[in-house]
């Protein structure tokens, strides 16, 4: 699809418009750039540049004052000489400053060829940067302090500041070394911050820059701080609570700040680096899972602490100067997670791409397979005794109906509930005539006549015993922290009516839903092998059934349930019983009194006791079958 050139037009239009009153705004200005030798070290220079050749192009005039630390560093070692400090500042020998020069040396010439690059992939192709240096400060010895010589080190006593504003005029970029010169020919190796401050502080400049390493000050809750006056700032120096190079560079700011330096910065120099994407296919860890532990690793931007002087600005409206962080801490980057390709997608500046990949393999490794068996046995044993007596006693002329039918005297049965003879002195009786034993196995009747009455006696007996033995012995393999399920039962369908839907008058009807109920049993283990190649099991063992109670109740589910968590060695047998459920029911109805006599009182009522008793135990054999791929073994890539 060919592009629009109009919409590019306007979007460029747009941005134009947005950039134009920072571009009047520092037309003109003067910069004062500081940076440590880290900065070339790193190879992040180069990045760098695209920056400088944007300010000047935009008329910006930039000072650029570089640091050299790892490369006296380097060079010290080359030349077998031992670094020395005293309260933070290097003490410069013989030895120890030919280090000094040289290292300066080789920083200033990289950095000359450097901004001398046509930068090709720059949006400043083309663009002609011309770089000038020289003898533009003059520098002091620091002495002795505390009885310590100092040597060759020194403290800058003056900046050329006219010999640098006439490069600036002629639209060049000054490159400052952090060495001086005195007037009898000495050389002094000089710290960065002073030679950046005095420079800043000479000319007068609008911003003084500098580039930090890490991420600024903190406040008591942890939190960056977001804006200080310099007498805030100065009792936080005073706190001594600072990370190094902002305890080296803040009261630099603040001094500056207090000679005259509009506004004075401290920016992490992760800022000036680019972004990169890079993507990671990844062997066996999930990539959504990687990407959240990724995500946490990503560079972030946390630190810039701007120092405001006297003019007035947008953030200080009346002048008084001030000192602020970027409070947020915005990440740079991004992690993207594709499920499909199981591959990340990262998003960061290219020094830490590096580490992001190393940490994202360090993860991605083959996990342990690990075999369960497991044994599961329920036993369900119930038993039933029931025993019951009836009696009736009656008369052709007086009786009761209940247990007995009668006939009337054209022999057809009576359906009357009995019969009683007035006036007479007649006695009828019945006893238990409701109470029944359910599916009785012996039913026994005696009937004899008691004089004029006829008595009978109903027995009824029952004994049942039921056993129901279930022995389940699952078996599966699984990978280290996954969860292996295992179910063997049935899901019973659950009706469930809406009530609340009730019929009306529009036609509407009660609305019915089922769901489904998983009954039977059911194992779930989730093994973690440890370091020591023991295995860690959380284990969840369900038994359940379904009785149906009938009417509105509908249906109930007995369970029994284990949720465990234990260790074990490989293949050992872990053991989980003690689910023993016993319940008896024992009920009772008769004569009263009589029903309550000692041995013969069974004789004079109904009586029945249920037993019932489920035990489960379960067995569970984990055996780790692949020990997996462990941190110190090759990742294949």
């Amino acid at each position: 699809m060919a592009r629009n050139p109009k919409l590019k037009t306007e979007a460029f239009v747009k941005w134009f418009r947005t950039a134009t009153p920072y571009i009047h705004q520092w037309g003109g200005a003067t910069f004062v750039i500081a940076f440590g030798g880290e900065v070339l070290g790193d190879g992040e220079f180069q990045q760098l540049t695209h920056d400088i050749n944007v300010l000047v192009s935009l008329e910006v005039r930039v000072v650029l004052v570089h640091g050299t630390r790892p490369q006296i560093e380097e060079q010290m070692r080359q030349h077998g000489v031992t670094p020395r400090y005293v309260a933070g500042r290097r003490v410069t020998d013989d030895r120890a400053l030919a280090c000094v020069k040289e290292a300066n040396g080789i920083v200033r010439v990289e950095m000359e060829a450097l901004l001398s690059m046509e930068l090709a992939n720059s949006p400043m192709w083309g663009a002609d940067i011309r770089v000038s240096s020289g003898n533009f400060v003059t520098a002091k010895p620091v002495g002795v302090l505390n009885g310590v010589d100092f040597g060759h080190t020194g403290e800058v006593r003056k900046i050329d500041a006219e010999g640098i504003r006439r490069r600036l005029d002629d639209h060049e970029v000054v490159l400052i070394s952090p060495i001086g010169f005195s007037p009898t020919g000495d050389v002094f190796n000089c710290t960065l911050e002073d030679v950046a401050t005095s420079t800043a502080i000479a000319l007068g400049a609008d911003k003084l820059i500098f580039l930090t390493e890490t991420a600024g000050a903190l406040d008591g809750k942890g939190k960056l701080i977001s804006e200080l006056t310099v007498k805030q700032a100065d009792e936080l120096i005073r706190s001594n609570n600072l990370p190094e190079d902002v305890q080296i560079y803040l009261p630099c700011a603040v001094k500056a700040a207090s000679h005259g330096v509009k506004r004075s910065h401290l920016i992490s120099r992760q800022n000036t680096e680019p972004l990169d994407t890079r993507t990671i296919r990844l062997n066996y860890a999930r990539a959504v899972s990687v990407a959240e532990m990724v995500q946490m690793r990503l560079s972030r931007d946390c630190s810039r602490i701007t120092v405001g002087g006297s003019a007035p600005t947008p953030l200080q409206p009346n002048g008084t100067p001030g000192i602020q962080l970027n409070p947020n801490c915005p990440v740079r980057g991004a992690v993207t997670a594709d499920s499909l390709t199981n591959s990340l997608s990262i998003t960061d500046i290219p020094t830490n791409l590096d580490q992001l990949e190393s940490y994202a393999r360090s993860i991605d490794l083959r996990q342990p397979q690990v075999n369960i068996k497991a044994k599961i046995i329920l036993v369900d044993r119930s038993q039933l005794e029931g025993l019951g007596l009836r009696y009736d006693l009656g008369t052709q002329a007086q009786f009761f109906n209940d247990i007995i039918p009668r006939n009337d005297s054209l022999g057809q049965p009576l359906t009357n509930a009995g019969q009683i003879a007035l006036g007479g002195n007649v006695v009828s009786a019945i006893a238990n005539a409701t109470a029944r034993v359910p599916s009785a196995a012996l039913q026994l009747v005696y009937s004899t006549a008691l004089g004029g009455f006829d008595f009978s006696t109903f027995l009824e007996a029952l004994q049942q015993v039921s056993l129901l033995d279930v022995q389940a012995e699952p078996s599966a393999s699984v990978l280290n922290n996954r969860t292996a399920n295992l179910t063997a039962g049935t899901q019973v369908p659950i009706r469930v009516i809406d009530a609340s839907a009730g019929g009306n008058n529009t036609g509407n009807f009660p609305r019915a839903t089922v769901r489904m109920q998983e009954t039977g049993i059911i194992l779930n283990v989730t093994p973690q092998v440890t370091a020591n190649g023991q295995i860690q099991m959380r284990v969840h063992v369900e038994n359940s059934d379904v009785q149906d109670l009938g009417g509105d109740i509908g249906a109930v589910f007995p369970r029994q349930s284990v949720d465990n968590e234990v260790l074990v060695a490989d293949g050992e047998t872990a053991v989980m019983g003690g689910l023993t459920q016993t319940t008896i029911r024992l009920s009772k109805s008769g004569i009263p009194v009589l029903v309550d006599l000692p041995l013969i009182g069974r004789l004079f009522g109904v009586t029945q006791r249920q037993e019932a008793k489920r035990d489960l135990l379960i067995l569970i054999t984990p055996h780790i079958i692949d020990d997996g791929q462990q941190p110190s073994d090759q990742i294949r890539r």
